[in-house]
């Protein structure tokens, strides 16, 4: 989808429909939303992150695999928005 340089309201539209038919767990999500960081698409992040529909909840796991894959910039935009959910299980990531 990335490589075919889909909008980002389309990817979401497949998304939601594999999210709906069950065929996306908790790792999908989680991988995907690590490919979006280290592609720097921060649209689809802050998409699957505000979705009400997808089943995807942002977690500390996230941004610890952001900062492990390298991912930097990404990781500090995060945090700026996400600093009260990553503070709270701040020893997972020290």
């Amino acid at each position: 989808m990335l490589e075919l340089k889909w909008k980002t309201e389309e990817i979401m539209k497949v998304l939601l429909s594999y999210s709906k038919k069950g065929k996306i767990d908790d790792t999908d999500f989680r991988e995907m939303f690590l490919l979006f960081a280290s592609k720097r698409k921060l649209k689809l992040m802050s998409s699957m992150i505000n979705c009400e529909d997808l089943q995807f909840k942002f977690e500390e796991n996230n941004f610890v695999d952001v900062l492990e894959n390298d991912v930097f910039d990404m990781a500090v935009l995060l945090y700026r928005e996400y600093f009260l959910l990553i503070k709270t299980e701040q020893e997972m990531i020290c």
